[in-house]
């Protein structure tokens, strides 16, 4: 009895499966670099916004100093709205 595939049929399953193989391996790296790229451009982003926020605090904190205006609290929020009332009053 013979239980193994014909050589013919064997040969054109293992070249399917190498096919596929290969075809799913070249979606699958197109995909990460894909999502790598996309990372890459959010951390820029994010670097980008943390950036700004620092350069906005470093003004605000200078303008309280500068114009002595005390602040309820070392936020930036606190900060700009101590500002933003000694602006209101005078």
């Amino acid at each position: 009895m013979h239980f193994l595939p014909q050589p013919p049929l064997f040969f054109e399953l293992v070249f399917l499966t190498f096919c596929f193989l290969f075809c799913f391996s070249t979606e699958l790296e197109r995909k990460v670099v894909e999502a790598t790229s996309t990372a890459e451009a959010l951390q820029e982003s994010l670097d980008a916004e943390v950036s700004d926020r620092s350069a906005l605090e470093a003004v605000v904190t200078s303008a309280c100093e500068g114009l002595g205006v005390p602040a309820s609290g070392s936020s930036l929020r606190s900060q700009v709205e101590a500002l933003y009332s000694r602006a209101e009053k005078g």
